[in-house]
């Protein structure tokens, strides 16, 4: 409706008669055609319609089609949808009212609508940790528990107990990380604060002695690089630093853990295993990978606290080195840090009997410069014997190179080891084992010459001289220690390569040299053609008998002449003469199939005469002609006697014509081609 200026009334005239909408006196009165409705702002727009009922706007300017005028909208451009005065792009709760705007773990979602703690709104499994900032997402840890602070829950951890693991004799408990010491509710042990009830690490199953968990169960081990100072390491009673568990797998006698450490430079495995050489140990076969990037220098620690019963916290404690180089130090001090670059001397080995007290065993070993994707790998022994006469010679038979024994602080318990004498050894350390060299021919020796020089019939592991013995003596390149062949050093003790006398993987022959030609090619194949190598003989050989590739199957190059017909020649009869059935360039022979030649005869009588043909025939045979004899001249040329009979009725002239087929046996004509020959008086030469 047209709106008349102020001061004119205005008049509305209606089925009920003429109204005044709007007096001229008054310039500020609300419009008489908004009654009932009313104009608040005085902008001329009726509240019942106006879209900014308490502010001017005569224009009714909506940019965002919301209903709310722009000049009254708290949210141009956006919405308010849950009417709490924060616009939606703003609002931490768009469609819960939420005033305050409460975010108590700041993820940017409001309080009033998040359903968990931490950023994101999504709760897999329902325990109130956000999806995520869960260390379990599919696993209910409300908790959030990681005891190794890598990141992963407890309760979602590749291993979460460990194993307990029996061979008869010894008894182990094997935490996830690859120490000993796990709980053990059931222990049969006399309870009692002093005998560490409730957990298991060695036990001697005869006499039914625990070694290593009584007290603080300390047991464990560390690993570092010196180049950059970084270290992991675990045991029982601090649980793991800088690690996390990648594997853990067990069987009743046997586990096999696998862990990384935190900075990605090491992954260490420890595989838990009865020992071949007697059941009075356990092995350990430790594995230290450098899985970074860079060379790194490596360092190992293994570190417990000897509490031998039937008197744990009081033994007698024996180190002994031996000749390992990889060995750096060894203590008594079980309160040392995991982490090897850590060392705080209380009584440094080698020491027998120290004691009797609360004592334990720390060695370290330094394996030097391990390089990008190297590996190193070393034994460990645990076990018990029931005297200490009984575990040297267990420790003689494993070959360890250096050792510790627990002893209880009973009478007589640091000379005779009654009623259990406990072991940790070592192998595989640089050295030779303990015992050898002494003159006697201890349990685990092949021989004792009271010397460990190599060579002289003993070697320096008291084993005789010879190839797999694990030393390396005069006309031999390596020696690992067995006579199997292929994996790097083989049975004749050199480096397994082609040449070494060994037929190993991958190889047909091996005849003790490199020389091609004799039987065996330098590649170790047999000496033939489409071996690889080019010997006498050939001309090429592209290791295979493929022909037309450039070498061909008889290893001559491709070429017309070479005796082998390759695409682009119609024969190849391995020379380039013509008239031999095979012309000079290999484009015209005899053919697979039939040729036919025709013959012109004038007379009906017998005919001895000779043909020269560009062929080698094996077989001739007259058509309308019978064929007597024939024979293969030298030449190429073929001679026959043919018996022709004249038809009845000879075409005008006198002379007919008759057919001899030709059936080539060097197949170097064209398939099934026929060839004519113009008829010749039979009286004179061949053609």
């Amino acid at each position: 409706m047209l709106k008349p200026p102020r001061g004119l009334a205005t008049f509305v005239l209606t089925g009920l008669g003429l109204f005044v909408l709007q007096s001229p006196s008054d310039a500020h009165a609300p419009l008489i055609h908004c009654a009932g409705a009313g104009d608040f702002d005085l902008d001329d727009i009726c509240d019942d319609v106006d879209n900014c009922i308490f502010t001017p706007n005569p224009t009714q300017d909506d940019s965002d089609f919301d209903g709310v005028g722009d000049a009254c909208d708290l949210c141009p451009g956006d919405y308010d949808s849950d009417g709490d005065g924060h616009c939606n792009r703003a609002d931490v709760c768009p469609f819960n009212p939420d005033p305050p705007q409460t975010d108590a773990d700041l993820d940017g979602i409001g309080d009033v609508c998040d359903f968990c703690f931490g950023p994101g709104r999504l709760d897999d499994d329902f325990d109130g940790a956000c999806t995520d900032a869960d260390n379990c997402v599919f696993t209910f840890n409300p908790g959030q528990f990681d005891s190794d602070g890598d990141g992963v829950g407890d309760v979602c951890e590749p291993c979460q107990s460990g194993a307990i693991l029996t061979n008869g004799t010894i008894t182990l408990g094997v935490g996830c990380q690859g120490h000993l010491n796990i709980p053990f509710e059931r222990d049969p042990l006399p309870e009692s604060p002093q005998e560490g009830v409730g957990w298991i690490g060695l036990r001697y199953n005869v006499t039914g002695a625990a070694a290593t968990e009584a007290g603080l169960p300390a047991e464990g081990w560390g690993v570092a690089d010196v180049t950059t100072g970084a270290w992991a390491g675990t045991n029982a009673a601090g649980g793991p630093t800088n690690m996390s568990v990648q594997s853990f797998e067990s069987t009743p006698d046997r586990a096999v853990s696998s862990v990384d450490t935190a900075d990605g430079i090491f992954r260490v495995t420890h595989d838990f295993h009865p020992a071949p050489s007697t059941p009075q140990l356990y092995e350990i076969t430790v594995t230290i990978q450098n899985i970074g990037v860079q060379p790194t220098h490596l360092l190992y620690r293994r570190i417990m606290d000897w509490d031998i019963y039937p008197t744990p916290a009081s033994e007698f404690v024996t180190l002994e080195h031996g000749t390992a180089t990889n060995l750096l130090r060894s203590d008594t001090n079980w309160l040392n840090s995991l982490n090897p670059l850590l060392f705080n001397s209380t009584q440094p080995g080698p020491v027998t009997d120290a004691g009797p007290g609360d004592l334990g065993a720390l060695f370290d070993f330094d394996f030097g410069t391990l390089g990008s994707g190297e590996s190193k790998s070393f034994n460990i022994y645990y076990g018990a014997a029931g005297s200490e006469a009984d575990a040297l010679a267990v420790i003689g038979a494993s070959g360890a190179e250096a050792f510790s024994l627990g002893q209880p602080s009973v009478p007589g318990g640091a000379t005779t080891g009654i009623p259990n004498t406990f072991i940790l050894a070592f192998s595989a350390i640089g050295g030779s084992p303990v015992f050898c060299g002494n003159g006697a021919i201890d349990p685990g020796e092949e021989c004792d010459d009271n010397n460990t020089t190599s060579g002289d019939g003993c070697d320096a592991n008291c084993t005789l001289t010879a190839c797999g013995n694990g030393i390396v003596t005069a006309g031999e390149e390596c020696d690992d220690a067995n006579v199997d062949s292929g994996d790097g050093c083989d049975a004749n003790c050199t480096f397994t390569a082609c040449g070494n006398g060994i037929v190993t993987a991958g190889e047909e022959c091996d005849d003790g040299n490199t020389t091609s030609g004799d039987g065996c090619d330098v590649n170790c194949t047999p000496t033939a053609c489409g071996n690889g190598i080019v010997t006498a003989g050939e001309e090429c050989d592209d290791a295979n008998v493929v022909s037309g590739d450039g070498c061909d199957g008889n290893c001559t190059l491709t070429r017309c002449g070479n005796g082998i017909a390759t695409p682009g020649e119609a024969c190849d009869d391995g020379n380039n003469l013509d008239g031999d059935g095979c012309s000079s360039d290999c484009e015209q022979g005899c053919g697979t199939g039939t040729a036919f030649f025709a013959q012109g005869i004038r007379a009906a009588s017998k005919t001895a005469f000779t043909w020269a043909l560009p062929v080698s025939v094996d077989h001739v045979r007259g058509d309308l002609a019978q064929v007597s004899s024939y024979n293969v001249l030298a030449t190429g040329t073929i001679a026959m006697t043919t018996s022709i009979q004249a038809p009845e009725n000879p075409p005008r002239g006198g002379g007919f014509y008759w057919l001899v087929r030709v059936d080539c046996p060097d197949s170097t004509w064209s398939s099934g081609a026929a060839r004519e020959v113009p008829g010749r008086d039979a009286n004179l030469p061949g053609f």
